[in-house]
């Protein structure tokens, strides 16, 4: 990966002022826009950037309400305390703490709650110092941030900016002799820093002599905020450049706007290949209409070009950089590796010069889908591998058909990814004959665009000959009838025959874009699509799909090989395929970091290791990852970072379950209060039956959100999906279960609970106990709305609130409801709970 996201909100200022509410939801559309372009335009979100006005006038509870709602967009964006940078702005002096600093002549105090937010939620380094300014330095990438406090005399009756020159010297000659000279250098501050900007208060006093400073120093990059707007401008002094990016207010209300400026961030791609940063400027739309509802974000039309792009003078190569030159020093004392290998748990971020040595091949799972020819479907739960066995797949094949080339053979199949999510999500809802379309369009773009960058790589005027004569049949068949697809086979087959004689297309992400309906179309559906691809020719599939999402035609042999993913954890020949596949992929990825390279540092190194007995550690950490090796990764991650750690102590069992306890309960705080006492409750009903899983008859809205959040974030998964009178059977995950001290596990042959919860005394509770609202303390407490049903069916009734006129819905209810019945429930967001007829 050479190519990295910095996320730039300003002026969020929650508040009074606040846009999204209170408490706020800017996390939502804010997450699905952030990951949205991180797939499409291939960069991986490494930054989060808050520069500055986080609240509106820096009160305690302002700062709280910011510190929810950060926390749940960075777990969304998967970037870490760590990764998270702030400097203040003007409305984070709170100014009755500044009077009191002024009377008691200590002017730290304007800070204080300011440096309690940071605390808690951003790197250390945005703390403020009153020596020096913070100079974050990130030796994997090659990258330093300077985190510049623009609000010095920023108090209760001053207002403007002003950075201190003489602190900024100082700062600047710590590290002088560092072997940071060549990084790319990057300064955040609130208040522009550029001399000659239209609004004088909008920038820093000092302004000529601060720039003259940075860019003598090298500082190529200045993000700020405060105006809310949008700007960007390029200086050059002496042939030395610097590019100031102003981000607009993220999350202030439209009275502190200008009219016709919507709420705006900014999202800062470095690209260490093409020595560039492009700028993606954003705008919040809130009549968009996405399949996630009503306003969205979008491109900021504002901006003639958008994105942006920029020439960046001192850049490194993140791919030979990041293997080479990151080191940290603590875990070289603990477990002789440079760096943790395992930060990095989502297979689209990993280089490709690294996939190949992570990738844990199964013969007995994935066998039909390694070989290079052939049709397969690859059906697994988010976090199984999919995305990670394609990329394998990519990677293997540009590396076989290099070597084919070179040795003037002919290969079997050139691959090409297919992220099938690319679609503009506001097609998802269309017909299925114009997902086709756009699926097709998207497959052939994508097969032109691997062409054409493997002919920029190899440099020869015979492939270039061909990919020539290539384009000119497709313009030949341009207007003629035929698929996209079909017009590309053709022209395929005549002319990049001597290359390779098959398209290997590895299509992900499936699921998400096409409806259900989609399968179950017999015409113009999944089928038709097949047929469709297959019989243009020279093309084989693999198709990555989620299980339960499909209807079951995916498990026809028709349709390919069906390669499974999953593994159940609670079989035991499962459970060993997976603990052997875990022991694997452990040890692969500490190699690549490890100091010794000949005696490399393994997963018995860290963990007590033991294959069965009542204190294998591994066996926790495998039932905590619920076949996930995406979780099984974060939780390695865990170990490695715990504050457990002792010299010549491997993590025990009682380690592992802090470990798993802390997952939990990171994992537990992205729910909102109701949410957590749902969770509390249903949890004291199970502890006192004696299993962790459970039904909810008439009551399936109250666990909804628990197992609806993103798979591998929820505390509550569906075990059996309900047929006729059986309901849906519901299981704690494992996780939850050790933070909540709900019993997993019988000793064997018995009813009694067994505490150590292993497979060698134990066996997993099959019980499934029946939870009514009268064991349901949170139902007891919450106060009941009255309405009127407005629409009744199979499936799922609507109700209208007579006091508000909100809209409920609900898909548990008792059969004998009809149109126009009065009722009374519990509102859990937009869904009615709890649903009691009227008398």
């Amino acid at each position: 990966m050479n190519r990295f996201g910095i996320i730039q909100l300003s002026d969020l200022q929650f508040g009074s002022k606040h846009r999204f509410g209170n408490p706020s939801n800017i996390y939502d559309a804010l997450s699905i826009d952030i990951n949205y372009l991180s797939e499409k335009f291939n960069f991986q979100t490494l930054y989060l950037l808050l520069t500055g006005d986080i609240t509106e006038t820096g009160h305690a509870d302002e700062f709280n309400e910011a510190i929810k709602a950060i926390d749940l967009l960075s777990k969304k964006i998967a970037v870490d305390q760590r990764s998270i940078l702030c400097v203040p702005g003007n409305h984070d002096i709170n100014w009755k703490l500044s009077v009191v600093a002024s009377e008691v002549g200590d002017s730290n105090l304007k800070y204080n709650n300011y440096n309690k937010f940071t605390s808690t939620i951003c790197n250390t380094q945005s703390q403020l110092q009153s020596d020096k300014y913070e100079r974050y330095f990130d030796h994997r990438i090659g990258v330093e941030i300077l985190l510049l406090n623009s609000c010095e005399i920023e108090d209760h009756e001053t207002h403007i900016g002003y950075i201190d020159k003489t602190k900024l010297l100082e700062t600047l000659k710590l590290y002088q002799n560092s072997d940071c000279s060549d990084y790319t250098k990057i300064c955040i501050s609130h208040h522009r820093i550029e001399p000659g900007a239209t609004s004088i208060p909008s920038i820093i006093r000092n302004s000529d002599e601060i720039e003259t400073i940075l860019i003598e120093n090298g500082y190529s990059i200045a993000l700020t905020g405060h105006i809310h707007a949008n700007k960007c401008k390029l200086v050059t002094q002496e042939e030395k450049t610097i590019i100031y990016s102003g981000a607009g207010s993220a999350g202030v209300d439209k009275a502190q706007r200008e009219d016709g400026i919507p709420n705006q961030y900014t999202v800062h791609v470095i690209d260490s290949h093409n020595k560039k940063i492009e700028s993606f400027w954003r705008s919040y739309s809130p009549t968009k209409r996405t399949k996630f509802g009503l306003g969205a974000w979008t491109e900021d039309v504002s901006f003639r070009n958008n994105p942006m792009y920029f020439d960046l003078p001192k850049i490194i190569n993140f791919n030979d950089f990041s293997a080479n030159n990151s080191e940290d020093l603590s875990l070289l004392k603990k477990y002789s590796i440079k760096s943790n290998p395992f930060t990095i748990s989502n297979a689209e971020k990993i280089s490709a010069s690294q996939i190949i040595k992570l990738f844990v091949s199964s013969e007995g799972r994935n066998k039909g889908a390694v070989r290079p020819t052939g049709d397969a479907i690859i059906r697994g739960s988010r976090g199984s591998g999919k995305t990670m066995l394609l990329r394998y797949l990519d990677v293997l094949g540009q590396v076989n058909f290099d070597e084919n080339f070179a040795n003037k053979k002919v290969s079997e199949s050139f691959p090409v990814l297919v992220n099938i999510s690319l679609i503009h999500n506001s097609e998802w809802k269309s017909s299925s004959i114009a997902l086709i379309e756009s699926a097709e369009k998207l497959i052939f773009e994508s097969v032109i665009k691997c062409l054409n960058d493997k002919n920029n790589a190899l440099n020869s005027l015979e492939f270039k000959n061909s990919l020539f004569k290539l384009k000119q049949k497709l313009n030949v068949l341009k207007n003629q009838e035929g698929s996209l697809i079909w017009k590309l086979g053709v022209a395929i087959k005549e002319h990049m025959s001597n290359y390779f004689t098959h398209v290997l297309l590895l299509i992900d992400e499936v699921a998400p874009v096409f409806p259900k309906e989609f399968f179950m179309d017999s015409v113009n559906g999944f089928l038709r699509w097949m047929n469709s691809i297959r019989n243009s020719g020279p093309f084989f599939t693999r198709i990555a799909v989620y299980p339960n999402d499909m209807s079951d035609i995916l498990n026809e042999e028709r349709f390919g090989t069906v390669i499974n993913l999953d593994y159940n954890i609670k079989n035991e020949e499962e459970y060993q395929a997976y603990r052997n596949y875990c022991i694997e992929l452990v040890n692969k990825y500490l190699k690549i970091v490890s100091q010794n390279k000949l005696n490399p540092s393994t997963v018995d190194s860290i963990i007590n290791l033991k294959d069965s007995g009542e204190e294998d550690s591994l066996e926790q950490l495998i039932y905590a990852s619920d076949g996930s090796s995406r979780r099984f990764t974060s939780l390695m991650d865990k170990c490695l970072t715990s504050n457990r750690w002792r010299a010549d102590h491997l993590f025990d069992k009682n380690d592992i379950y802090e470990i798993i306890s802390e997952f939990s309960n990171n994992l537990f705080s992205s729910y909102d209060l109701t949410e957590k006492e749902i969770a509390t409750s249903l949890a004291k009903a199970c502890r006192k039956q004696i299993t962790y899983r459970f039904r909810l008859p008439n009551l399936t809205g109250l666990v909804n959100s628990l197992h609806a959040k993103n798979e591998e974030l929820n505390i509550v998964k569906i075990a059996e999906i309900g047929r006729g009178t059986r309901g849906t059977i519901y299981e704690f995950t494992y996780p939850f279960c050790i933070s909540m001290d709900i019993q997993t596990h019988h000793l064997k042959d018995t009813k009694r609970i067994c505490t150590s919860r292993d497979r060698t005394t134990g066996e997993w509770i099959s019980q499934v106990t029946k939870i009514t609202r009268d064991q349901l303390d949170y139902l007891n407490k919450e106060p009941r709305l009255d309405g009127v049903i407005i629409e009744v069916d199979d499936d799922i009734v609507v109700i209208t609130d007579l006091l508000s006129k909100k809209e409920f819905v609900s898909e548990s209810f008792g059969g004998n409801l009809k149109i126009g019945d009065r009722v009374s429930f519990i509102p859990v967001q937009t869904i009615a709970s709890d649903i009691i007829k009227s008398k």
